[in-house]
């Protein structure tokens, strides 16, 4: 697994964790830290939550990429449009410790400013260099070794993932209107292959407004945005209302508005496959009250999601990208 850092700025730390990546540089400090696997079948990016340490945060996403590698091993036959299933796993680490308000604008602003949005344009850019490209581009992000790219956050992770992918659409000055990387190639098309948010903690209503709503107005992405959801999350109940005066988050009860079709499933058991709609919602809320129960004082079943069924679900929409 492969490890980037950002500054509280949203800019890439150079390896000593310090001083931060000039932007002309990020591609090639992007190649010498990455290494991918040109034999790589799927790409996960994972951004984790508020108050994550960067200890944690290297443990969480291991884990939980260690879930989604061993339940596929166990049962490959279960998705078989993932044949030749190989990851490359890198985790994104933030500031993440702060009062409430003090982490949700860190995010916003992280993105606002472009910052994150020129590390994953350089993320893409790099894969982007090892694609033959034909004309037109692909309307997938899948370069001449099959790679697909998933996005998952965690809480404030997934704001920061849809605000750095919004923000670094609106710089589209005559591309097409899909997620585009303008920093690197503006002919080409870019999309997200599967952005999955566990526990998101934005109002309920926030993707029936900007800035959200232009997730769904636009063709960023090449899935729907699948979003967990559990009432036992204590951090986005009680914590959240009074963050958000009084609005109950997308983690707490899913999203109840949204510039599009909603669809509603539980989070399956892992012999249980998934059936999407067709023609696809722009959100799927995933109800995880069933499994994500955890007690934990203040945060509840915040993150609780450490689960082979949270795997099962990341799975089933890696498959349905293809």
């Amino acid at each position: 697994m492969d490890l980037l850092d950002l500054d509280e700025q949203g800019n890439l730390l150079a390896p000593d964790g310090k001083s931060a990546v000039p932007r002309d540089d990020i591609g090639a400090v992007l190649e010498e830290r990455l290494q991918l696997d040109e034999g790589a079948s799927d790409i996960f990016v994972y951004v984790h939550g508020w108050r994550t340490s960067k200890r944690k945060s290297r443990k969480s996403a291991r884990r939980l990429f260690e879930l989604l590698t061993e339940l596929y091993e166990r049962q490959p036959a279960r998705y078989p449009e993932l044949d030749g299933f190989r990851p490359h796993y890198i985790c994104v680490r933030w500031p993440s410790f702060g009062g409430y308000s003090t982490v949700r604008d860190r995010a916003a602003a992280i993105s606002r400013e472009g910052r994150a949005g020129r590390v994953l344009a350089g993320l893409l850019g790099y894969l982007n260099d090892r694609r033959t490209l034909p004309d037109p581009g692909p309307d997938i992000l899948r370069n001449i070794h099959g790679q697909y790219l998933h996005c998952v956050g965690h809480s404030f992770g997934g704001r920061l993932l849809t605000s750095a992918v919004m923000e670094t659409s609106e710089r589209l000055l005559d591309g097409p209107d899909t997620l585009s990387w303008p920093w690197q190639d503006d002919n080409y098309p870019w999309t997200v292959d599967s952005l999955t948010v566990f526990q998101m903690a934005v109002p309920a209503d926030a993707f029936a407004h900007p800035p959200f709503s232009a997730l769904l107005e636009r063709n960023m992405l090449n899935a729907p945005i699948a979003l967990t959801f559990t009432p036992r999350d204590r951090a986005l109940g009680r914590w959240h209302r009074i963050g958000e005066k009084g609005a109950n988050a997308v983690g707490f009860r899913g999203a109840t508005e949204a510039a599009g079709p909603i669809h509603t499933t539980l989070l399956r058991p892992t012999t249980v496959p998934y059936e999407f709609p067709d023609p696809p919602a722009r959100i799927i809320n995933v109800n995880a009250s069933r499994l994500y129960r955890s007690t934990l004082p203040v945060a509840g079943a915040h993150s609780d999601y450490f689960h082979p069924e949270s795997a099962h679900l990341l799975l089933s929409l890696a498959a349905a990208a293809r």
